[in-house]
């Protein structure tokens, strides 16, 4: 009895020593946008304390200037919905109240790719249309309603402050001189990031960097769409390699309104002018962005972003020092056109849920590099496809490359498929599942199409000058 009586009080003063350390402990997320909001919900269930130093003022719901891509279109997943549902309760329920809309992926979406429209069917997978900046302002809000997390805004940080003899960061020194302490320090800060510097001054040496160039500019603007009479909720419209560089997405965003982003590849932009934006539309693949198009009309002005490359940060293969995690686009940035980053940056996230006070983060960095692999597979595989692009291209990616463009082609006609397509798009499901023996058969001995879908022709499109068609040409 005196013996479990020690034991049994022993244990009591460990975990209260434990309780003691978590309460005391304090993590530093570097960033504010979607995946510094993400870490700082997901590490607050373990820290005592977080704090999140964000450059920019805080703007509420509209879109603030660390954040150009703001003003295009976003696509939150299926499987990041899941998550952010998890780590920012109330939040999806306020969109709603704000007017965002959820819709069936299958049911209310058009999705040309690959030369072939997807089959129209419900697939059970929702998709939620919502603007950036009101995401992020439900976000904030749900996170500072909890007691240990702080937002500072107009707090730039100059650098982490690293202990050379301990081999590890200890906190942030900020841009006034002022320096905060901390067990844990994660950059957010997107791929303006600093750590490869950072890094390097602190003699963990050269971060390696995989670049895959796709010269893409995107264009987007708001439009009223009441009198244009569009029953679906989003379109999308994707260029088929290597015949035109153009593709256009429109999704229906709170307000009935629609955020419209037409983009290009490798050169090739939309106009800034309106006009010249719709008359552009006409050179897509398919006309029926075009012809929302001109029956809308602009809210405000258009807006450019480019993206001259997706990269690929190698933290998972490096020593790096403990206490510091890198996380969302200053890890790993995608062709934006696939909207993966906000999905990917969430489920990176769920990871950092298990990190406590004191463990080991190095383990951490490499789970977290690993949720990159298969979104970087897709998208640089697509990515591959294009003649300007010289990388060299493994017998796997090519390989991959027809397997895929088989299963897209099944999709164009089977809901099944389409379901499993549409369950890994939105990594609800694992990429194996691509290769399950439904699908398999299909791509082995389903019916082919009996040859390349031809460019839209006929009365229905209107005539086009040359250098705008955005379609190659022998001799260009």
């Amino acid at each position: 009895m005196n013996r479990f009586a020690k034991t049994s009080h022993e244990s009591r003063h460990q975990v209260s020593r434990t309780d003691r350390k978590l309460t005391a402990s304090h993590a530093i997320v570097i960033g504010g946008s979607v995946a510094g909001l993400c870490a700082a919900a997901a590490l607050a269930k373990n820290f005592g304390k977080v704090t999140v130093l964000e450059r920019d003022a805080l703007p509420g719901p509209v879109p603030r200037r660390g954040v150009p891509q703001s003003h295009h279109t976003h696509a939150l997943l299926g499987r990041g919905q899941e998550i952010m549902e998890q780590l920012f309760p109330g939040a999806f329920e306020a969109l709603l109240e704000d007017g965002a809309s959820v819709s069936d992926f299958g049911k209310d979406f058009r999705w040309y790719h690959h030369g072939s429209w997807r089959v129209r069917g419900r697939l059970g997978i929702d998709s939620w249309m919502v603007s950036r900046p009101l995401l992020e302002s439900h976000l904030r809000d749900s996170l500072t309603a909890r007691g240990n997390v702080v937002l500072r805004h107009e707090c730039p940080v100059d650098a982490p402050i690293h202990d050379e003899a301990g081999g590890r960061v200890k906190g942030v020194r900020l841009r006034d001189g002022s320096v905060l302490e901390a067990d844990l320090v994660v950059d957010a800060l997107g791929r303006g990031s600093k750590s490869p510097k950072w890094l390097a001054e602190w003699g963990y040496g050269e971060v390696e960097e995989h670049r895959v160039e796709i010269g893409m500019t995107y264009v987007s603007g708001l439009f009223d769409v009441a009198d244009a009479g569009y029953p679906d909720d989003g379109l999308m419209l994707y260029p088929q390699a290597p015949d035109n560089h153009r593709g256009g997405i429109a999704l229906r965003v709170e307000g009935g309104r629609m955020m419209v982003t037409l983009f290009g590849y490798h050169g090739d932009r939309a106009p800034m002018d309106h006009a010249g934006f719709v008359e552009w539309s006409k050179t897509l693949p398919e006309l029926q962005l075009h012809r929302l198009l001109a029956r809308s009309r602009l809210i405000g002005e258009l807006r450019q972003h480019t993206m001259p490359y997706q990269q690929r940060r190698g933290y998972a293969g490096m020593r790096m020092p403990a206490g510091y995690v890198v996380m969302g686009d200053a890890l790993c940035s995608f062709d934006p056109s696939f909207g993966q980053g906000m999905t990917t940056a969430a489920m990176q996230a769920e990871l950092l849920v298990q990190l406590r006070p004191g463990q080991r983060t190095a383990r951490m960095q490499r789970r977290i590099a690993r949720v990159t692999d298969v979104p970087w597979l897709l998208t640089s595989t697509d990515a591959s496809c294009w003649p300007e692009n010289h990388d060299e291209v493994s017998t796997g990616a090519t390989v991959l490359q027809r397997y895929l463009k088989r299963v897209f082609e099944l999709a164009s006609h089977d809901l099944e498929v389409y379901r499993t397509l549409s369950e890994v798009m939105h990594f609800m499901n694992p990429v194996s599942h691509l290769f399950r023996p439904r699908v398999l058969w299909g791509v082995l001995f389903g019916q082919r199409n009996s040859g390349r879908r031809q460019m839209r022709s006929g009365p229905s499109e209107l005539a086009v000058a040359p250098e705008l068609s955005g379609v190659r040409r022998t001799g260009y």
